[in-house]
């Protein structure tokens, strides 16, 4: 697995586009060729693989995840390995970012629905 600008595949997932990257982790948009649908995949850093700690966090925050359920909060699809890079799959949503929001003068009305 390559995760570079070029469309490339992890699992059966095929990568579309990098949505955001931080410093542990980078998240792509992707397409479920079996369910047709766009999902996106959180994929951990090469140098967080060398701390175990990591490693089990993403565990953590999966199953922390997995027992919310609200829709301001993504549902995760799959926890998997794929070259070696942990990786979850979740629910994709279209739309801005809550940092690109916060750039704008949100309504009172629209931060409390938040």
């Amino acid at each position: 697995m390559k995760l570079s600008t070029e469309l490339t595949t992890i699992g059966k997932f095929k990568i579309k586009r990098l949505l955001g990257k931080r410093a542990k982790a980078s998240v792509y948009l992707a397409l479920d060729p079996d369910l047709k649908r766009e999902v996106a995949i959180k994929i951990f850093h090469d140098q967080n693989l060398k701390q175990n700690t990591n490693y089990e966090q993403m565990f953590s925050e999966a199953e922390a995840i997995s027992n919310l359920q609200h829709p301001n909060i993504v549902s995760i699809y799959e926890l998997g390995i794929d070259d070696s890079k942990p990786y979850m799959m979740l629910e994709y949503i279209d739309g801005d970012s809550i940092k690109e929001r916060i750039k704008e003068n949100i309504p009172l009305t629209d931060v409390l629905k938040i």
